[in-house]
């Protein structure tokens, strides 16, 4: 039999959660938000339910959810869009960088993706702009 070992293989997708104009300053999410937000982790877990049935699955750890908007929630996350293509992108080289974004740097002044930085418009092309 072969040597096996363990790994953590993780995804990550970005939602466009609601939000609440009244939260007090104190809280951190409403009733609404944290209901959407668990109906999601909720459908990945379901999706993750056919792996289960595979002789190397192991254990699903569950789900959990950074709020990347500056806006309103951590303005000093090391979180935030590509100047280039739009996508969520967190800067390697500066502290609590989010393993779970796309690559990123700051050049010029600009957070930049790394597909952006070294391969310009041949993969830009692919992510959403807004």
């Amino acid at each position: 039999m072969p040597k096996t070992e363990s790994v953590l293989v993780s995804a990550s997708i970005v939602v466009t959660a609601p939000t609440s104009d009244s939260l007090p300053e104190d809280a951190m999410i409403d009733a609404h938000q944290e209901a959407f937000l668990d109906s999601v982790a909720d459908r990945l877990r379901a999706s993750v339910r056919d792996l289960e049935q595979e002789s190397w699955f192991e254990q699903d750890l569950g789900s959990s959810y950074h709020y990347l908007s500056p806006e309103t929630h951590f303005p000093e996350k090391n979180a935030g869009r590509c100047a280039e293509c739009g996508r969520w992108t967190s800067d390697v080289d500066e502290p609590d960088f989010l393993i779970l974004l796309v690559i990123g740097s700051t050049v010029d002044g600009k957070l930049v993706c790394n597909e952006c930085r070294y391969h310009g418009d041949e993969t830009a092309n692919g992510a959403a702009k807004e």
